[in-house]
């Protein structure tokens, strides 16, 4: 019910306060501040609009990947030989890899349902906890896994070559989970 932004309380002292700003931030910062305000005006809490946000994000993640999948083919198409792999192949390369993932998140989205529905029984929850962790820790290994099978790099060229497409993919990743977020944000109704 206190939600405030830069200290003002609502729309009308955010717009007064801000109308002298030039920032590039102003054109994140004002639809995200119009939203918090009018969700507040509908009476929703800080909890109730973190968990909304959570939800639509966690919706709209799978749209999220299906938007990516041409820029992680793309980092993959940079990395190898142009001659032996066309584009096409780390577009399904990065099909299957990205299934595997829908897959994983489904399998942790669904055993953590379980969890929460009994939160109470520690020898339920610790196992599912347990399970979650290695799941993913097993996304993120899998990608090694199945890049040095599918390419065929060698030992420690495969392990380097593979670090390098999964940080500039971390990276290109970070900014699109951002602006999904941002989005996923404006979108709560």
């Amino acid at each position: 019910k206190d939600v405030s932004i830069l200290g003002y309380k609502n729309a009308e002292e955010y717009d007064k306060g801000t109308a002298n700003n030039k920032s590039i931030l102003k054109l994140i910062q004002d639809p995200f501040a119009h939203k918090l305000f009018e969700l507040k005006e509908h009476g929703m809490t800080k909890r109730e609009i973190v968990k909304k946000l959570l939800e639509t994000s966690y919706h709209n993640l799978p749209k999220a990947l299906f938007i990516y999948l041409p820029i992680f083919a793309f980092f993959l198409w940079l990395f190898h030989n142009k001659k032996k792999w066309w584009y096409f192949d780390h577009g399904i390369f990065t099909l299957h890899y990205f299934s595997f993932l829908l897959i994983n998140f489904l399998t942790i989205g669904f055993l953590s349902y379980v969890k929460s529905s009994f939160e109470d029984y520690l020898l339920i929850t610790i196992p599912l906890s347990i399970i979650n962790a290695v799941l993913i820790i097993y996304g993120f290994l899998y990608f090694f896994i199945a890049h040095r099978r599918v390419y065929q790099t060698k030992g420690i060229v495969s392990l380097i070559l593979g670090a390098i497409i999964f940080f500039l993919n971390f990276i290109a990743l970070t900014f699109l989970v951002t602006a999904l977020g941002i989005i996923s944000f404006i979108m709560i109704h």
